[in-house]
């Protein structure tokens, strides 16, 4: 289903909007192949159980693209219509 009138946010206006659910930027070193990489990522913790989404979707000043702005609310547990999304349903 399209939604051609639901206006996407700015990348930093929607990881405000994020925050105000409770989502987090988490960053995390690891060792791939013998070189450290830094990791970002956003996390929520619902019921006491964390989901995860990659923070590499836009760059500041951009528009987060719809399906990344759905994506993210399907894995982080938010409801899309709080972002102009009618969803049936989140998927579990």
């Amino acid at each position: 289903m399209a939604y051609p009138f639901v206006p996407c946010p700015k990348y930093e206006v929607f990881l405000e909007q994020l925050s105000g659910h409770g989502v987090s930027i988490e960053t995390k070193i690891v060792d791939l192949d013998g070189k450290a990489r830094t990791l970002v990522y956003l996390k929520r913790v619902v019921d006491g159980k964390p989901y995860y989404h990659s923070l590499r979707f836009a760059e500041e000043g951009e528009i987060v693209q719809l399906q990344v702005l759905r994506s993210v609310c399907r894995t982080l547990r938010i409801d899309p219509v709080e972002f102009g999304l009618h969803l049936d349903k989140l998927d579990t």
